[in-house]
Formats: structure tokens, C-alpha cells, sequence
């Protein structure tokens, strides 16, 4: 995508996804876990990030609506450009877990992430989910203090995983319900 240094920029339109758009899906799903890759110095992508494996996972899913997965969709002129994607978290009851959470970075600074989450926690809320939940990298610290800045509190949980190079992960949560006591 072009610049849009100097001209106005139209607010994308977000919408569920379905399984017709696994691709793209899994095209964004794996185009932000590069991107977090190359943030955090991690050599390599972790076993099941290719794009075509997603594509099969997230059709599957998406067929399947008894598997409470789902993604909303970023869109500038019918194209793709953003994803939000959750699943039924699994330490969890009752909470979905954000597994992806991209925005084009021609997209980002105006306020489009905080759209495309208000219209995720609209799905999520709709599926019957009362907290969303994301385990995100100790290190990322923008992602973790943009999501705080929008209603995300750590949990105090953390875990090890290993993507290459040990990594410790934080959990955040988010009720969905405005009238909660957090």
C-alpha cells in the first residue's frame, strides 16, 4: 500500500471473517508473527507458521462453529489489511484467547487497531465469551502497553515457551462486560 502521508485516510471496515477468507487469514496471521519475529531478534518461525498450514487450520475452524474460533477482519477498499483472531482459551473458562493481533503498518497510528479490537470484543461478546485474554512475549513491551492502555491488566501468570531462543510470556486480560469489577 501506497503513502497516505498527505491525503485523508477513510477508516477501514471491519467484518467477520469466514471460511472463504482463510487465506487471508493466514496470510496476516503469519505476516505478524514475522513481523514479531524480526522485533525480538528470533531467528525462525516456530513449527505450524506457514501459510498454507494456517490456511487448512483456520478453514477448518471457520467451518466449524462449534469451535468458537473466529477472526474479524481489517478492510481498506475490500482488501485485507488487518486480522484480530481468537479461539476458546485453553486455561480458561468462559474466555477467549487473542492468538493474533495484526495491522498493516500503513494502517497503524490512526486509531484503526482500536477499531478493529471494539469490533472484535462486539464477535467475541456475541459467541458468549465474558473476559478476553491474550499470553504475550515479556519483551514486546509496545504491544503489551498498547493493549494495556485499552483495558488489558496483567493477570500475574507468566510462562516459558521456546521459539528458538527462550522466551517468558505474561498473560493479560480484558472483561468484556463494561460493568465488571476488574
Amino acid at each position: 500500500m501506497g503513502s497516505f502521508a498527505n491525503e485523508p485516510r477513510p477508516a477501514l471496515t471491519h467484518r467477520l471473517a469466514d471460511a472463504h477468507d482463510a487465506g487471508e487469514i493466514a496470510r496476516l496471521y503469519v505476516e505478524g508473527w514475522q513481523h514479531l519475529l524480526a522485533e525480538h531478534q528470533v531467528p525462525m518461525l516456530p513449527a505450524g507458521t506457514r501459510v498454507d498450514d494456517h490456511e487448512r487450520r483456520w478453514r477448518s475452524d471457520l467451518l466449524n462453529r462449534s469451535s468458537r474460533s473466529g477472526a474479524m477482519l481489517a478492510l481498506a477498499d475490500h482488501h485485507a489489511v488487518g486480522l484480530c483472531a481468537w479461539r476458546p482459551a485453553s486455561d480458561g473458562d468462559g474466555e477467549a484467547e487473542l492468538i493474533g493481533f495484526h495491522l498493516e503498518k500503513a494502517y497503524r497510528g490512526h486509531h484503526e487497531g482500536r477499531r478493529l479490537l471494539d469490533a472484535t470484543y462486539t464477535a467475541i461478546r456475541a459467541m458468549g465469551y465474558s473476559t478476553v485474554v491474550v499470553w504475550m512475549w515479556f519483551s514486546a513491551l509496545e504491544v503489551r502497553r498498547y493493549l494495556e492502555r485499552h483495558g488489558f491488566r496483567a493477570s500475574g501468570e507468566r510462562r516459558g515457551i521456546e521459539i528458538g531462543q527462550p522466551l517468558h510470556e505474561v498473560r493479560l486480560s480484558r472483561p468484556l462486560i463494561e460493568d465488571l469489577p476488574f
